[in-house]
């Protein structure tokens, strides 16, 4: 089996990642969590919405941003309207540069229902960023389970929100998963 790698260097060139939570406003306070990918029902971005919506409903300090466009767009938007969430997610459509935006975020979540290994996530990790994704397809190649990152269960909005407190609740422990993840990707996922 040949991985997907990357260029570290590369994407650590030019970051900006606080210019973005300046132009969207969000204080440092704020726990960004992330999701980057179109926006169709395999990606799992209804459960994250769920997730995003019990953190809230538990006074949380956190805040959505959705990067990527597809079909499910509008239904997603409804969606945080309907969770009375909308004033805690903001969707950025596609864009061409995501390290900007992977940057910004606190936290990448991946709660596809199937994956391979996902470009994003070996990104967001080389960034140092901790991930909550899914148990599934390739995604546990990369993460093993509490040292390179969180694993939940598929479809399962509750763990993706229990998941998430706890990297909130427990800095240290986001930290620390962030830096495994960088050393998992600079060993086993670089494109040299």
């Amino acid at each position: 089996c040949i991985h997907n790698g990357i260029d570290i260097e590369a994407l650590m060139r030019g970051r900006k990642g606080r210019n973005i939570r300046k132009e969207l406003d969000f204080s440092e306070k704020t726990v960004l969590v992330g999701i980057v990918g179109r926006l169709t029902p395999i990606k799992g971005h209804v459960h994250l919405l769920k997730a995003i919506s019990v953190l809230v409903g538990k006074g949380n300090d956190v805040h959505l941003i959705v990067v990527g466009d597809g079909p499910l767009r509008s239904q997603l938007e409804c969606l945080a309207v309907e969770f009375k969430i909308q004033k805690n997610v903001t969707f950025v459509g596609h864009q061409s540069d995501i390290s900007d935006f992977i940057e910004a975020m606190d936290i990448l979540a991946l709660p596809s229902l199937n994956e391979g290994i996902p470009m994003v996530l070996l990104e967001a990790l080389a960034m140092c960023r901790p991930v909550v994704a899914s148990r599934t397809g390739g995604i546990p190649e990369v993460i093993e389970n509490g040292k390179t990152g969180l694993l939940i269960e598929p479809g399962n909005f509750l763990a993706i929100a229990e998941a998430i407190d706890s990297l909130i609740r427990q800095k240290g422990q986001a930290d620390q998963l962030g830096r495994a993840g960088r050393m998992r990707v600079s060993q086993s996922f670089t494109a040299s």
